[in-house]
């Protein structure tokens, strides 16, 4: 049975030194790197989320950058199932983990879990279909 891994969250704002530091503490505590950056996970987007060079995704290895294209679907519901996929790798591999980035929302998720969403009825669903169908009425009455 494998050692329960350490894990370590770095967050804090864009370009403030967070990937860096995360590649040192890395290399010296054996450990893998999850993004919790809201727009690296994106293919393609690669000024406004500052992702970490080619370079550095080479030096150690890095989870959750790069995955889906910018018109596929992501929540953080998504992001704590990629997490747990990668805190499974790390215990295989018997890697520590180090979360960084700046969606400290996703970090609060994974700490304290989601809230439970009521379930909603199928006359709801239908009314709030007919309604979306005239978007000036639904502007009309989100104005009010």
């Amino acid at each position: 049975m494998n050692k329960a891994i350490k894990q370590l969250a770095i967050i804090g704002p864009t370009a403030s030194g967070k990937s860096d530091l995360a590649i040192k503490i890395a290399k010296k505590i054996n450990a893998y790197i999850l993004s919790i950056d809201s727009l690296s996970i994106y293919k393609e987007i690669d000024i406004v989320s500052a992702k970490p060079s080619k370079e550095e995704l080479s030096q150690v290895k890095h989870f959750g950058i790069n995955v889906l294209n910018p018109d596929e679907y992501f929540s953080v519901d998504i992001f704590i199932d990629i997490y747990k996929d990668v805190k499974s790798i790390c215990e295989k591999e018997d890697k520590n983990l180090i979360i960084v980035g700046g969606t400290s929302f996703y970090l609060k998720s994974l700490l304290n879990g989601l809230s439970v969403l009521p379930t909603i009825d199928a006359k709801t669903t239908s009314k709030v279909k007919k309604e979306l169908e005239n978007l000036q009425e639904c502007y009309e009455m989100l104005a009010i």
